[in-house]
């Protein structure tokens, strides 16, 4: 998972470097902004990915009442 997740950042981040630098962006800033774009980018998947796992844990306690005991 983690593979995956630093993958999809550099690719991400390759990708918009690469597309800032086909428009006319500086060699410099493109050099400035790579590892920027991937460590934002590698914040918010993570975030995400652990939104999305982390869901609330069912209530486990039997429920109280006269008629379990019968």
């Amino acid at each position: 998972m983690l593979v995956g997740l630093l993958s999809l950042s550099l690719l991400t981040a390759a990708l918009a470097t690469g597309l800032g630098l086909g428009l006319g962006m500086p060699l410099w800033l493109g050099l400035v902004t790579l590892p920027m774009i991937g460590s934002v980018t590698l914040l918010l998947l993570s975030a995400l990915l652990y939104g999305l796992r982390a869901t609330p844990k069912e209530h486990t306690a039997l429920p109280e009442g006269d008629h379990l005991l019968a």
